[in-house]
């Protein structure tokens, strides 16, 4: 996921671009930043702000709490300040990144069913079961294609 993309995932009124390089850069990973942890592209790290290093490989990625109003942060990083702790962060950040994970793997469970020879409907049960919704899919005339084979329950709110 793009960096920018957690930044607004995160939902929260306290967080603020600290420094921003490149805010599209790619994720993949996070983990708490330790001193002598070696730093990689495409993750981000987790930390107070106050125990960022001096400098860092180009584009790297920081998520910190934010304790004193003017860390020193490295210039040639994205770095993001949130107000709070840093258990809740990365609880949030792990959330996250689980639901991206999912919705990656749903959709790969997708494209292999388009290759099975079920076709359509193949797909839709899938998605409905993905979705635990009713998915029917129609034409342009509204013919229906395909539909999920579950029963509909009666529905007071609709009249026949």
């Amino acid at each position: 996921m793009k960096l920018s993309t957690l930044f607004d995932e995160l939902n929260t009124r306290d967080l603020h671009w600290v420094n921003k390089v490149n805010p599209r850069v790619e994720v993949y990973a996070y983990q708490p930043y330790l001193p002598e942890t070696g730093l990689q592209a495409n993750v981000v790290y987790l930390c107070s702000l106050e125990d960022l290093p001096e400098t860092a490989p180009d584009e790297t990625c920081f998520l910190g709490v934010i304790n004193s109003e003017n860390p020193k942060v490295p210039l040639n990083c994205n770095v993001i300040s949130v107000q709070g702790d840093l258990w809740s962060l990365l609880g949030s950040v792990a959330i996250i990144f689980a639901t991206e994970q999912k919705i990656n793997s749903d959709i790969q469970r997708l494209m292999t069913t388009l290759e099975q020879p079920d076709g359509l409907q193949a797909i839709v049960d899938m998605a409905a079961a993905m979705l635990k919704s009713l998915v029917i899919v129609t034409d342009t005339s509204y013919r229906i294609l395909a539909m999920d084979k579950r029963i509909i329950p009666e529905r007071p709110d609709i009249e026949e």
